[in-house]
């Protein structure tokens, strides 16, 4: 613990519950964020980040290596994020 924070800061035991979260505009979402403590909700499947192939994660590898060579070039929206 250091001198910033009480004895009894950040006790799993004493996290409060928390309503999901609800629909706002698209400016307020920008404006602030809620930390998921007292009601969490999976946004991707657990699988998806722990089930990965080496034959998948060989392919990745190949594409990386072929965009720094020059042998291949991104798709034009390939690293917009529509989430």
């Amino acid at each position: 613990m250091t001198a910033h924070y009480s004895p009894s800061a950040y006790q799993p035991a004493r996290i409060p519950d928390q309503p999901a979260a609800t629909m706002r505009s698209w400016l307020f979402r920008f404006g602030s964020s809620r930390l998921p403590w007292g009601h969490t909700e999976d946004i991707v499947p657990h699988s998806m980040l722990s089930h990965t192939s080496p034959a998948s994660l060989r392919d990745v590898e190949r594409y990386e290596h072929a965009l720094a060579t020059g042998e291949e070039q991104r798709e034009a929206y390939e690293l917009l994020d529509y989430h």
